[in-house]
């Protein structure tokens, strides 16, 4: 477990100096904007702009459109989009190699606006009274290395553990998870039980289970409703995704926040050079030990031709139609870099380098595999493809601001 210690790590503090003017020109979220450089730009909130992150970081000041109180306005990369076209029904995208057939990003999804507003939760209150607030981002600039290695606190602020009674005073902890709103945690369907044991408790803000001194800021809550995807079939391998709701709201923090959806469309993804990343408290290796430090590697995708040869000696009634590109993703595959058991559930992510600032999108909830990290691909569900029955169950359109 972790303890309640006051957070350790390193503050970055937004000292961002306002000119005397800055308070007139009230420009908006939104507006077009000019940088001190000339170039053209639009009004951001700070948390929603990685690009003036990454420039502060580097010793230059944004250029400032306002500043409302404790939210920075900044002039961020990019241009302001048009306020008078309706939005376009984008094409729709076929033949990649990864063999998705579906239509692109739709920007105006509940669950891209829900993303944006869980950036925030990356900046808290300062150490002083004036209004800055300081960025607590853990998310890693650099490149992952390639392999395995240990996270550092508040790098996956969405992971969960889902725990199961074993006795009236134990709880086995074998499935992970991501936190994907203050009421839900989304997982894999064969991880709403353990044999006829239910899906009891979920612990999120966890690091290391074996010590009470590490930077971490646990809460455990239990399960009140597991909810299966209604085409999830056992023994059958598809649709393998399930939504736990807890009992009450998450307290959001830079040590539990909740991760965007995937709602890029998977041909994007799959033309990006960059590989995503598994993360969890699963087992090392083959029949070893589960580990207590909160692991990460970096796994490529795999195309499903390839994926479906790693498959073909598993029984016909697991996979009757083989690897279905749209609702499942394959990656992995390299001896020793592999999802292992006890990650079931748990996530495959990827970091929005733009905007947001400072978030995961999940691409993938791990359904299953092989030996681990044998040569072959490990499976997981593809979050795309589910995007709207998450949104359905978790934002309903009566409420969208709930969850």
């Amino acid at each position: 477990m972790a303890s309640t210690a006051l957070w350790s790590v390193a503050l970055f503090v937004w000292a961002v100096v306002m000119p005397s003017t800055a308070s007139e020109n009230h420009q908006r979220e939104g507006d077009e904007c000019t940088m001190d450089s000339g170039t053209l730009g639009v009004c951001k909130r700070l948390a929603h702009c990685q690009w003036a992150v990454m420039e502060k970081r580097r010793g230059r000041h944004p250029t400032l459109c306002d500043h409302r109180g404790e939210w920075p306005v900044v002039c961020c990369r990019g241009r302001a989009k048009p306020t008078t076209a309706a939005p376009v029904e984008a094409a729709v995208v076929t033949g990649n190699r990864f063999g998705v057939t579906t239509a692109a990003q739709d920007a105006s999804r509940i669950a891209r606006k829900k993303c944006d507003e869980y950036a925030a939760f990356v900046f808290v209150e300062g150490l002083s009274t004036s209004s800055a607030k300081v960025d607590q981002c853990a998310i890693l600039a650099d490149e992952l290395i390639v392999g395995g290695r240990e996270t550092k606190p508040m790098e996956f602020p969405h992971m969960a553990l889902i725990g199961y009674e074993t006795s009236p005073d134990s709880i086995a902890w074998t499935c992970g998870g991501s936190l994907i709103s203050e009421n839900f945690v989304l997982s894999a369907a064969h991880c709403t039980s353990s044999g006829r044991t239910p899906a009891g408790w979920v612990l999120l803000g966890e690091l290391d289970r074996s010590t009470d001194t590490d930077d971490a800021l646990p809460q455990q809550v239990r399960v009140i409703d597991r909810v299966t995807h209604p085409e999830y079939n056992p023994p059958a391998k598809y649709h393998d995704i399930a939504l736990l709701r807890l009992a009450r709201r998450a307290a959001l923090s830079p040590y539990v926040r909740p991760a965007c959806l995937d709602t890029q469309d998977p041909a994007v993804t799959a033309r990006g050079r960059e590989a995503p990343v598994a993360s969890g408290w699963g087992h090392n290796a083959y029949g070893g030990d589960p580990v207590d430090h909160l692991n990460k590697v970096r796994l490529p995708l795999v195309e499903p031709d390839v994926c479906k040869k790693g498959y073909s000696n598993l029984p016909a009634y697991q996979l009757p139609r083989g690897i279905l590109a749209d609702s499942q993703v394959c990656a992995g595959g390299v001896t020793g870099k592999d999802t292992c058991q006890g990650d079931s559930g748990g996530p495959l992510q990827l970091p929005t380098r733009e905007d947001p600032h400072c978030m995961y999108r999940i691409v993938g909830v791990t359904s299953f595999g092989k030996a681990c990290g044998l040569n072959v691909p490990g499976v997981y569900t593809r979050v795309y493809h589910y995007v709207p029955w998450i949104e359905d169950i978790v934002w309903p359109r009566r409420n969208a601001t709930a969850g």
